[in-house]
């Protein structure tokens, strides 16, 4: 007995050697890929056996990327087809262009067809004699280019661009081809390839270009069958079937079948364990024992059938967990055995449980134990975090890829593979924007934890920062937290942050702190002010409080202003939901502070009042008016405006906070409890140790200003380019400059892009050359490169640039004398002898057309390479910072903070690693080349940081699996990548990784080396595992097809099938004969159950927020599949701005709903999460639009920017709108719809007949017309292919929906959870966003009224409506759980309401973002197993009284369980609830409860009889597919 499991794509499959051709694309970026394309045009004439294409493709694939490594991860991707979608999409493309285009009936045919504009091709002579029209037709055109898309030359955005869809191999290719190359070679046009094999007819005989093609669906790999045995406390099978269900199915699929079981037949030992005996491992060592080995075989499989049965006692199960990793870790090949014991659980609990414990193993775990907690699982990849329950083989084969090239890369440049491994794992730094506070003038403290008394008694030593505290702050006298605050007297928020800190001296916490008080020094983005009486009164303040701190410190200072605070006018009281407001301050109260304090302080010569006449309110200047300028001079040379904060150097505005939501002062709060983290993280790390001054370390890395433009990436993001070719390095490397010792090891290489006969270039050049004379710059080296273009190297100055920096000797000068002639306009000559440079080899190189001539080419390549369109810009180990809307401005500070900043990312350390191996003697380079090395280095490690997806580090488990020398195993030798995973043996993320981390051992065991330390669960009450897993692994062989041969399962119990798919998928059962909720396989006539699965469409997702970075809830989004014209709606939920919309591989379009979503927001930027280096989406004109390019298994997953339009900057698209009582979603309807809509979900046959009969019912009671809603995804194909049969013969319309959960919400493992959470979580995303009002009705449910009466029922205003539990059946007593204990008290009196039936008013839940509200209390209460017993019903009733639900009059839902035999007459449904007490079978309730029920159901199932004996014709005409409402 077995089953087998497939899953198809629902595209055909694809060119084997079109997808080798994209993975050396990939391997090679791009290099490869026209070598491959001449050689795969060539060869097609060479006559390969169709036999040997396979070992063809391969050879020719491994010849063009760059190793064995590289070439052994790009099989195992093409062996799962990751490469299929992008070929699908480019056929998409392809189809969307002819039908669109001018080349009529024949173009879509065609096997060549060649795009240029809105023209189309396909015949090469007609393209060359078009061709001089077209280019001018097409020139000026925007082109929709995609990063997948193959351009023959640098691509040009000045000429048209014309692409060819078509496939090398094919006869009409090389033609095309050929004529392309010419006329892009003479720059005339842009030429892009899109592979496409439109047809296995089109290749040329005998060529591999059809190899794979066969005309079927592309089958799939990559994904997992799970069986869980299921729990039958309530019979739920359908006993019709049971005789019948072999019997189902035509010939035509037993046909299909028939050589599959004949294959099975033969197939003596499939490759899996049992009880841990590979028996087809043992049969190849000893074939003469085969028969015996089936024999031992067959009675281990009895023995652990029986043994599955056997119930376990508690006190067997305790230590389950210990002796699963116990088994693991003894066993000769561990990971096997992990995914043997994590698959395979149920059969082997029973000999688990009587394996003897060793007692140095269960204490090893107990000690691993107080490092992690019991059960935790973490996973990573190079210590980049990897998400266990979404970890899929695309994601990581792509992953290892590029760090395998990384890797090789970094090898390349010549360094040992030690630090190139520890480069790997170097993780991107948090954007913790820090200034460096010391060396200001204006930066007084008026405390010190350090010095003042009041912390004498506190310990010096940092080791009590690991010792609880009250209040959070451990007592240590170490100035480990500094505030800075830097306030405006004319911004309200100011008192608030005074108020604050006098409160943090007040509460004595160890805190450092300043006040600056500055006015003239605003943030511009901040516009709230308060209007105080006194035009005069922030100038003054600030006169006075400078004045105070200048004679009299810091703590005049702040007495002055915080008795300002204290005296406010309170205007109310604070209350538990507000804190208190109050007036502004006047200069009146202002004033009085100041005599006051000025007369206990003394020192002013005179009266006091004369004084602050004089000083204060004088307009005259005076040394009040001098000391606040010299303050507005020190915040300007720092870059700092007010209102702000600095928290250890941390730079926080308030501008920001404002865009929050929030206050200066409560984010003051939020980045305190960080810091108070991330100093206790450094303190367990030993970066104190030794160490005096603290607080240098926690400023660590503080730039000397805030430039914003470089520091503050949420804004700008940096951008960074892989290093230059090496034969354009060699040419550079020669004339980088330096003020110090030529030989000197420089960590930074500065290149700056810039004209100097121009003054902003001559500008950008003495800046960078005073920055490389500073201090500051003694790190650096630089040159100077001349962007080109219309602007060739030919003036003088230009010239003598280039002249110096190829000068052989002397070139510390260099500096010196770019200052002197781009920065005074000294004379070049003069210049040159002045500073010192060798007169005579300047004169001779300025005079050298040879070497300009070089390293003008040298410089238009690097122009090239990093894209730069500008007149300036700098390039700095890596970071590109183009400088256009500067105006060229970046003065020598800039420059200095440039650097500070890429050295702290990565530089310093790269370096610090370097030097030490040069030190050391283990890197043979010149030290000339060191600087190179260190810099190329540095590029390469920050393409990969910034590539990489947002996701935590984790430090590297090698010290921890030393010490856990029982429990910690070690598999494979590859230096490129380690993954390394805690993990418990008996969790549903273990039976997922295990296979995975199997696939690689086997696969890339030289590249990959893999760590795992075994953290099971101890102590446990209940099985923890109550499943079977099986993954399907990508073939070795493109002979073989990918799917589940599963044998090994228990025969006789209840099994049910779940896909367990990636997370980017979207999949449904496409054949199935067997009830896959219910197998018995004991039952099953087949000896081979088969079951097919269909990927439906591929999932682009996203995060949507507006220019608060708050979620854009409510807005609307639309995809549209530019070639089937389907178009897709969704809402952006509150959860975290989270939207989904499905698609299929091509070319889409995400748009804005017309209505209030379009009229309200724009889009600003979308940037692609799934591919960083993909091209920026092309937003449309009016901002409506953006193209989204979809070519992998992966999706897309999008970080959505929208902007408010001018007008609507307080718009809301929730809001009602207010031309009447409907909302807006109501308005929108294009026409009225008079049908009722009711919404069900079912799993299973037997619910599937009760779905059948409920639906007879409705259609019996309900006169209006009735469109039907059933969630696919458990639905059997039997009954979805019945569907258009019932819904022709009783007359209702019907529609299948879906929606894939989300990642970040809490995950439900169980099949019911599961459905039960779909009735209830995504009721906003699943219909039709037109779709205004639905019903739910069970399946098991029977309808007795008229559906239109509960359709028009008034919710008042509710956005559901639910029918409260029955109360009159008294033997229920007992069981009613929400009459006591902590539902008695929550519900506070309302009823506790029943989820078998309601209605939804869609306009009002969306409205008040019900959705939203549900999924963030769902995700908060179901993290606690003992919560949501009963999902569907507990969370609409738990949610309540935030969430109002309408109570239903009680006669619309009787059931039995629940409600007396009294009021059964007046029911107009009845439900077939679960009875706790007698725990009927459903079909035995049905015929008993409900009088009509067997009439029903004999006219349903007579009626299923004819269709499945095909006396019903198909009705293909009823439409079935989505309406417009």
């Amino acid at each position: 007995d077995a089953i087998d499991v497939a899953l198809t794509a629902h595209w055909r499959s694809t060119s084997r050697a079109l997808e080798a051709l994209e993975a050396v694309a990939d391997a090679t970026r791009g290099a490869g890929f026209w070598p491959l394309v001449r050689a795969l045009d060539a060869d097609a004439d060479t006559n390969i056996d169709a036999d040997a294409c396979e070992a063809y493709v391969r050879a020719r694939a491994r010849a063009f990327v760059p190793s064995a490594a590289a070439a052994r991860v790009m099989e195992l991707a093409m062996g799962a087809r990751a490469y299929s979608p992008r070929l699908e999409a480019f056929r998409a493309m392809g189809d969307a262009a002819t039908r669109d285009g001018t080349g009529g009936d024949d173009a879509r045919v065609a096997c060549c067809r060649v795009q240029v504009g809105d023209d189309v091709f396909t015949e090469v002579y007609a393209l060359v004699a078009a061709m001089d029209g077209l280019i001018t037709r097409a020139r000026g055109e925007t082109f929709a280019r995609t990063e997948r898309d193959h351009a023959y030359a640098t691509f040009d955005d000045a000429l048209p661009t014309a692409v060819l869809y078509a496939s090398p191999g094919t006869a009409c290719f090389s033609a095309m081809h050929d004529a392309l190359a010419k006329a892009s070679d003479s720059r005339v046009l842009n030429y892009v390839l899109r592979p496409v094999l439109f047809d296995a007819s089109c290749a040329r005989a005998n060529s591999c270009a059809a190899s794979g093609v066969d005309g079927n669906l592309l089958r799939l790999s990559g994904f997992g069958i799970e069986l869980a045995v299921k729990n039958m406390e309530y019979k739920a099978i359908d006993d019709s079937k049971i005789k019948s269900e072999g019997d189902e199915g035509d010939q035509q699929e037993d046909e299909e079948h028939e050589d599959e079981d004949n294959r099975a037949s033969k197939d003596v030992f499939a490759d899996e364990p049992v009880a841990g005996f590979n028996f087809a491992t043992l049969a190849a060592r000893y074939p003469e024992s085969t028969d015996a080995l089936k024999l031992f075989r067959d009675d281990m499989k009895k023995k652990l059938s029986l043994a599955s049965d056997a119930p376990l006692k508690v006190w067997d199960i305790k230590d389950l967990g210990i002796q699963a990793a116990q088994r693991v870790a003894l066993s000769s090949d561990p990971i096997g055995a992990l995914v043997d014991v994590s698959q395979n659980f149920p059969s082997l609990a029973d000999s688990l449980s009587r394996m003897p414990i060793d007692k140095t193993f269960a204490k090893e775990v107990r000690r691993n134990h107080r490092k992690m907690q019991p059960g935790g699982l973490v996973m990573s990849l190079n210590g980049e975090q990897l998400e266990l329950d979404t970890v899929d083989v695309y994601a990581l084969v792509e992953s290892i890829a590029k760090e395998v090239g990384v890797y090789e890369e970094l090898v390349h440049l010549g360094l040992p593979s030690t630090i190139a491994k520890f480069l790997l794992r170097i993780p991107k730094k948090e954007n913790q924007v820090k200034i460096d506070t010391d060396n200001c003038e204006s930066i007084v403290f008026y405390n010190d934890v350090e010095k003042d008394p009041k912390f004498e008694r506190w310990s010096k030593d940092v080791k009590h920062l690991a010792s609880p505290s009250p209040g959070g702050f451990p007592r240590v006298r170490r100035n480990l937290y500094t505030v800075v605050a830097i306030l405006d007297p004319t911004d309200h928020g100011m008192w608030d942050m005074i108020d604050m800190m006098d409160q943090m001296v007040e509460a004595q916490m160890p805190i450092r702190m300043a006040q600056v008080v500055v006015t003239g020094a605003r943030d511009d983005t901040v516009s709230t002010r308060i209007d105080p009486s006194d035009a005069k009164f922030g100038e003054r303040v600030a006169l006075a409080a400078n004045y105070l701190m200048r004679a009299h410190g810091a703590e005049a200072q702040r007495d002055f202003l915080s008795a300002i605070s204290i005296n406010r006018q309170m205007l109310s009281e604070p209350s538990y939901f507000a804190p208190a407001t109050y007036a502004p301050p006047t200069w009146a109260l202002a004033r009085q502070v100041l005599v006051t304090i000025l007369s206990q302080l003394g020192g002013v010569d005179g009266d006091v009042e004369a004084f602050i006449v004089s000083a204060i309110e004088s307009t005259t200047r005076n040394d009040a008016a001098r000391e606040l300028e010299h303050v507005r001079r020190d915040m300007s040379r720092k870059g700092l405006n007010a209102p702000s904060v600095l928290l250890n150097g941390e730079y926080v505005r308030d501008a920001v906070a404002r865009a929050h939501g929030a206050t200066l002062a409560t984010m003051l709060n939020h980045h305190l409890r960080l810091e108070m983290s991330r100093v206790k993280t450094m303190f367990t790390q030993g970066e104190f140790d030794g160490v005096d001054d603290v607080s240098a370390v926690v400023t660590r890395g503080a730039s000397k200003k805030y430039v914003p433009w470089i520091l503050d990436e949420a804004e700008n993001p940096p951008v960074y380019s892989a290093p230059v070719p090496y034969d354009v390095e060699r040419v550079l490397d020669a004339t980088f400059a330096s003020a110090g010792d030529a030989e000197e090891i420089k960590p930074m290489s500065i290149v700056v892009i810039a004209n100097a006969d121009t003054k902003s270039g001559a500008r950008l050049i003495a800046e960078v050359s005073k920055y490389a004379l500073s201090d500051a710059g003694s790190a650096a080296r630089f040159t100077v490169a001349h962007p080109g273009g219309s602007a060739p190297l030919a003036g003088e100055r230009a010239r003598a640039v280039q002249a110096a920096l190829l000068l052989p000797s002397r070139r510390a000068k260099i500096p010196l004398f770019f200052s002197e002639i781009c920065g005074k306009g000294v004379d070049a000559d003069d210049a040159a002898t002045s500073v010192g440079l060798n007169a005579a080899d300047f004169k001779r190189l300025m005079d050298d057309d040879v070497s300009v001539d070089e390293i003008s080419q040298a410089h238009a390549r690097l122009v090239a390479h990093y894209g730069i369109k500008s007149k300036c810009a700098v390039i700095a180990n890596g970071r590109v910072l183009d400088l256009t809307f500067r105006h060229c401005e970046m003065d020598a500070d800039d420059f200095a903070v440039f650097v500070a900043v890429e050295m702290e990312q990565r530089s310093s350390e790269i370096h610090a690693l370097v030097m030490k191996k040069v030190h050391a003697g283990e890197l043979n380079a010149e030290l000339g080349a060191v600087s190179r090395i260190v810099s190329r280095a540095s590029a390469i490690v920050a393409v990969k940081q910034a590539s990489s997806p947002r996701k935590r580090s984790i430090m590297s488990l090698e010290t921890m699996a030393k010490d856990a020398k029982r429990t910690a195993f070690k598999s494979g030798t590859g230096a490129a990548v380690e993954i390394e995973a805690i993990l418990d043996p008996l969790s549903k993320e273990a039976q997922r990784v295990a296979p995975v981390l199997a696939l690689l051992r086997d696969r890339l065991s030289e590249d990959v080396c893999i760590r795992v330390i075994l953290n099971p669960r101890i102590n446990l009450a209940d099985l923890p595992l109550k499943s079977y897993y099986r993954y399907v692994a990508p073939p070795e062989s493109f002979m073989e097809s990918p799917g589940a041969h599963i044998t090994d399962v228990p025969t006789h119990k209840t099994l049910t099938m779940h896909v367990d798919f990636p997370e980017s998928w979207m999949v449904t059962t496409h054949k199935a004969t067997y009830d896959l909720d219910n197998l018995i396989l004991k039952d099953a006539k087949d000896r081979v159950i088969h079951a097919e699965y269909r990927l439906e469409s591929i999932l682009v997702t996203g995060h949507a927020s507006d220019e608060r970075h708050q979620p854009a809830r409510g807005t609307q989004m639309i995809l549209e599949d530019d070639n089937t014209r389907a178009t897709q709606g969704t809402i952006v939920m509150a959860n975290l701005g989270y939207f989904q919309l499905p698609a299929s591989p091509g070319m889409h379009k995400l748009s804005l709903r017309a209505g209030r979503s379009a009229d309200i927001f724009k889009f600003e930027a979308v940037n692609d999460l799934t591919d960083t280096a993909a091209f920026d989406r092309r937003i449309s004109e009016n901002a409506t639009s953006v193209d989204v390019f979809v070519d992998s298994f992966r999706g897309r997953v999008l970080e959505v920017n929208l902007k408010r339009r001018p007008g609507r900057e307080k718009a809301d698209v929730l809001l009602i709108a207010k031309t009447g009582p409907a909302s807006w979603i109501s308005n929108m309807f294009k026409k009225s719809d008079s049908r009722i809509h009711i919404f069900s979900v079912a799993s299973g046959h037997l619910y599937e007949r009760f779905l059948k009969i409920m639906m007879a019912s409705v259609k019996r009671s309900t006169k209006e017309p009735v469109k039907f809603w059933f969630i696919k995804n458990w639905l059997s194909p039997s009954f979805k292919d019945y569907l258009p049969y019932m819904a022709k013969e009783y007359d209702f319309e019907f529609e299948l929906i879906s929606y894939k959960w989300p990642t970040w919400l809490n995950k439900q493992t169980e099949k019911q959870r599961i459905i039960w959470a779909y009735k209830i979580l995504f009721l906003d995303v699943l219909f039709p966003l037109e779709l205004k009002k639905v019903i739910f009705v069970d399946a098991d449910q029977i309808v007795r009224a008229d559906m239109a009466e509960l359709w028009n029922m008034d919710l008042k205003g509710a956005p559901y409506g639910y029918t409260p539990m029955c109360d009159n059946n008294k033997e229920m007593e007992g069981f009613r759980f929400w009459k006591q204990g902590f539902w008695a008290n929550h519900l506070r009196g309302k009823p506790y309401h029943i989820s078998a039936l309601y209605v939804v008013d869609l306009d009002r839940f969306r409205e008040i973002a019900a959705g939203d509200r549900l999924r963030g209390m769902y995700d908060q209460l179901s993290r606690d197993p003992g919560s949501l017993a009963n999902l569907d019903q507990d969370l609409p009733n738990f949610a309540q009284h935030e969430v109002p639900i309408f109570s239903l009059p009680q006669p619309w839902l009787w059931c039995e369980s629940w409600c007396g035999n009294e009021t059964k007459a007046a029911a107009k449904t009845i439900d077939l609830c679960n009875n706790p007490l007698t725990k009927e079978p459903k079909l035995e309730g049905a015929r008993r409860i409900v009088a009509e029920w067997p009439e029903l159901d004999d006219e349903v199932r007579a009626f299923t009889a004819r269709v499945e004996r095909g006396e019903i014709l198909n009705p293909s005409a009823i439409p079935v597919a989505k309406d417009e409402l």
